[in-house]
């Protein structure tokens, strides 16, 4: 059982980080860094600590946001897999 829900989040991330880059490409193919007013933003999880970083104070913002939403379904689905597994 424990290995179906292993397989399971593995298949998950894959699929996360294939959405993620075909997102990417569809952003890049539309032109969306010529469009002159663009704002960026992301998050690094280095062990417990968050680094967010952005261009303007809108996109950290937006950037944290998500980063703490990640951050707590992370902590919901470490406690959740031993009773699933159960």
């Amino acid at each position: 059982m424990a290995i179906g829900i292993v397989m399971l989040l593995v298949a998950i991330g894959f699929v996360l980080s294939l959405v993620g880059m075909l997102l990417i490409m569809i952003s890049v193919l539309r032109g969306a860094a010529s469009s002159g007013n663009v704002e960026v933003g992301g998050g690094v999880l280095i062990g417990p600590i968050p680094v967010v970083f952005g261009s303007s104070s809108r996109a950290i913002l937006v950037a944290s946001i998500l980063l703490a939403v990640i951050m707590a379904i992370a902590i919901i689905v470490m406690i959740a897999i031993p009773y699933i597994a159960r």
